[in-house]
């Protein structure tokens, strides 16, 4: 693939009737084949970020281009979660993770679906309920499910594992790491979980709590590495500093 996924060009931006700027002059590119992570404070733009990318916001100044493998309105197309409830209300489980594919779904994706969702815990009886008729936690591995059973070349998680318990958030960022990286894409994580960031992100965009507006790129020296291990948490330690949290 020629070229970068996205494509930040001096791009700022700032909520209507207020005088704290969210995005500052912020220039990046975001590579194929990469996991990137996105931390900061809550309520600094993480997830404001993810809604320039999609096009539900738009900058205030400057420009995000989007490769034509991953821009809809060039047939490309790309993973979502969404840190709120994503599912379409009015479709079953089964309609809501199809709706990713373009036609319908062939046997063989639909028997895929069933061993993913296995894989994050769910039943496959699932498919027949509505989304009203699940928790939350459930919503969310469904909703994680479409955004990945179609391959993409990226894919948008924001706070993906938070609604989940332990174990099924565990199991859960297992299956999306492998699925993400098997298909060779790009993650695009918000997370307010240092140690995941840490052990999977190669690069982390941070937010720094004392410079609204300012984005800071920095590459993860210790990507793989346990968190128990002391250079993971001096790592971790720095980036709390960064973002305001120590």
């Amino acid at each position: 693939m020629s070229g970068p996924l996205i494509s930040f060009a001096d791009v700022s931006f700032a909520y209507p009737n207020q005088s704290t700027p969210v995005l500052m002059s912020f220039s990046h590119a975001v590579v194929s084949g990469r996991m990137i992570g996105v931390v900061g404070q809550s309520g600094c733009g993480k997830s404001t970020l993810i809604r320039l990318i999609t096009g539900r916001l738009r900058p205030r100044g400057g420009h995000i281009a989007l490769h034509a493998s991953v821009d809809p309105r060039r047939h490309g197309h790309y993973g979502l979660v969404t840190q709120t409830d994503g599912l379409f209300p009015w479709r079953s489980v089964e309609s809501n993770i199809l709706a990713a594919f373009p036609e319908a779904a062939s046997d063989e994706q639909r028997a895929g679906l069933h061993e993913n969702l296995e894989a994050l815990g769910l039943s496959p009886a699932v498919l027949r309920n509505f989304p009203f008729q699940l928790s939350i936690g459930m919503r969310k591995r469904v909703e994680l499910c479409r955004a990945v059973l179609r391959p993409s070349p990226l894919t948008l998680a924001d706070e993906p594992f938070a609604a989940l318990d332990v174990a099924s958030a565990a199991a859960a960022r297992r299956w999306l790491i492998s699925k993400v990286s098997a298909a060779g894409g790009t993650l695009l994580l918000v997370s307010h979980d240092l140690r995941i960031v840490a052990e999977f992100c190669q690069e982390i965009l941070i937010f720094r709590y004392n410079a609204p507006g300012l984005v800071e790129a920095v590459q993860n020296p210790v990507v793989g590495l346990p968190p128990e291990d002391p250079r993971a948490t001096d790592f971790r330690v720095s980036i709390a500093r960064s973002i305001g949290a120590l």
